[in-house]
């Protein structure tokens, strides 16, 4: 029985060194920019997966990267060193994060082309370190919600189209749900087992998160407890917690995969900006089609 007991634990500590989740979310009180874009045509972009991330190359005032396709972030976040601003506040789901406004003379990604974009700056060493790319910085709401978002993770392709498009006409969605914004976030609402809650959708996420405060109503509903993994937020800090799969997950009267969910206590968030019970990230976005429509306020899923 010895024995059993150390392999269990071998076995849960050999998890919890290659189960590091990258979270790039933030509550923030930084306001919203509208951007109208003159090439509000069709864009396809291939995208890396790595950790999780929707990696993609884009330019930075001429210098060659990477960007993280973040629905979790408030617009172009950029990575570098900042020295914090008292008038901004941002938290991330492990503590405050240090930023600072940042103009932006040139910014290329998917094809299309920006000059003078109002951005912020936020160290993200870690972060960078963990995708092993020359982390340009955050691709957020800003920038996303002039299209209608498709993320298809099986092609790892993204596809940027005009607000007006046929899409749902001549590939009809499985799901049309409706959501609401927190801040810059997309909020839809997930049944698991009988308890409805509210998940945000961040693609920024590298694994699903729930609210550790519901681990006694949903005990009963867990299919499996697969391991041990480490949560790190855009703050650098990080917490070791649990992985489930949940048997019974819901949008709407559909039943769903819902891949594996994290339990985290959500510390860094204040909930005074953004009340969520959990983020869905790469874990929900790898088992469907799903893209985000921010004009008609719905989550299609095929």
């Amino acid at each position: 029985m010895k024995k059993l007991r150390i392999v269990i634990v071998a076995l849960i500590i050999s998890n919890v060194l290659f189960a590091q989740r990258e979270i790039a979310f933030l509550e923030t009180n930084i306001p919203g920019k509208d951007y109208v874009n003159t090439n509000a045509s069709a864009q396809e972009v291939s995208f890396e997966i790595i950790n999780g991330l929707i990696v993609i190359s884009g330019q930075l005032e001429g210098q060659d990267g990477s960007f993280i396709l973040d629905t979790g972030a408030p617009g172009l976040i950029v990575n570098e060193e900042a020295e914090a601003d008292p008038e901004l506040e941002a938290r991330s789901i492990g503590g405050t994060v240090a930023v600072s406004h940042r103009t932006v003379s040139q910014l290329n990604w998917a094809g299309i082309s920006m000059e003078e974009v109002e951005g912020y700056a936020i160290n993200m060493e870690h972060l960078e370190a963990s995708i092993d790319r020359n982390l340009l910085g955050l691709l957020g709401f800003d920038l996303l919600q002039e299209y209608e978002i498709l993320i298809d993770y099986k092609s790892s392709t993204i596809f940027l189209l005009p607000l007006n498009n046929y899409l749902h006409k001549y590939s009809k969605p499985r799901l049309a749900v409706d959501f609401r914004m927190e801040q810059h976030l997309p909020v839809i609402q997930l049944k698991v087992g009988r308890k409805k809650l509210n998940f945000g959708l961040d693609c920024g996420a590298s694994i699903n998160l729930i609210h550790e405060k519901y681990k006694d109503k949903l005990v009963n509903f867990i299919d499996q407890e697969c391991c041990l993994g480490y949560l790190r937020g855009l703050d650098g800090t990080g917490e070791l917690s649990t992985i489930v799969t949940f048997d019974q997950v819901k949008v709407g009267k559909e039943m769903v995969e819902g891949g594996e969910f994290q339990w985290t206590a959500f510390q860094g968030l204040s909930n005074q900006g953004i009340s969520i019970d959990g983020l869905l990230g790469a874990s929900f976005f790898k088992s469907h089609r799903i893209s985000i429509n921010y004009d008609t306020g719905k989550v299609y899923v095929w």
